[in-house]
């Protein structure tokens, strides 16, 4: 049946529901983070151990390096700071798609051999290979949800 608002109730939500609609969307997020993790943590098993078995077995050829397109603007930037702009490039645009033996080819013109790299969150690496198989790099694509980065 049909019940006029009163002008006292217009607009307004019971405490009641409000709790209960808060409580079901955060129930809903909880979920799908979860779901996310589970998913991330299982790539990440199979990924780190298809990608160092890759690596370790994987046939030496020649690995023809990657040049970033970069804007003429950069041309006369500091040495240093190019070099960052250019390494970034390839993490942003290329190093997810190389396999094993070019990412670390590639890697290996901007790290040092004796690199050394400590962070939070993700396994210290001490060489270029470390870092590119079983280090950040690795660790940081398997992290976050497929879906969510595009």
């Amino acid at each position: 049946s049909y019940q006029a608002l009163d002008d006292n109730q217009a607009g307004r939500t019971s405490p009641g529901r409000m709790v209960g609609t808060s409580l079901i969307g955060l129930l809903a997020l909880v979920t799908a983070f979860a779901a996310g993790r589970s998913s991330a943590s299982q790539v990440h098993r199979v990924g780190s151990a298809t990608a160092a078995a890759a690596f370790e077995e994987a046939p030496i050829k020649p690995v023809e390096l990657w040049e970033p397109q970069l804007s003429p603007a950069f041309h006369e930037e500091p040495i240093a700071k190019n070099t960052v702009r250019r390494f970034d490039a390839y993490l942003m645009q290329m190093a997810a798609f190389a396999d094993p033996q070019t990412k670390l080819a590639n890697v290996e013109q901007w790290l040092a051999p004796d690199f050394e790299y400590e962070t939070v969150g993700f396994p210290t690496s001490r060489t270029p290979a470390g870092w590119c198989v079983s280090g950040e790099e690795q660790e940081f694509r398997t992290t976050f949800n497929m879906s969510v980065f595009s």
